[in-house]
């Protein structure tokens, strides 16, 4: 692609960071980005939990089912 420079030319040695880094815009950014994995691990717990809710009821269903059908003849 002309007019892009090469990445692997960029010289960041003499790169000062700190101004960025404490930037508000960066620091707004870095929260957001930390809420979004803590409500992402959040939900994933949810989903986990739930789906063990689940799990225990069909597992009680399948015992209440089993317990009350005909045993079959030996």
């Amino acid at each position: 692609m002309p007019g892009l420079p090469d990445p692997t030319r960029i010289d960041l040695t003499d790169a000062d960071l700190g101004a960025v880094i404490d930037h508000p815009l960066t620091q707004r950014a870095a929260a957001a980005a930390r809420d979004a994995v803590y409500v992402s691990v959040g939900l994933g717990i949810l989903g986990l939990q739930r789906a063990q809710v689940r799990r225990r009821e069909i597992e009680r269903a399948v015992r209440r089912a089993v317990a009350g059908s005909p045993q079959p003849p030996r």
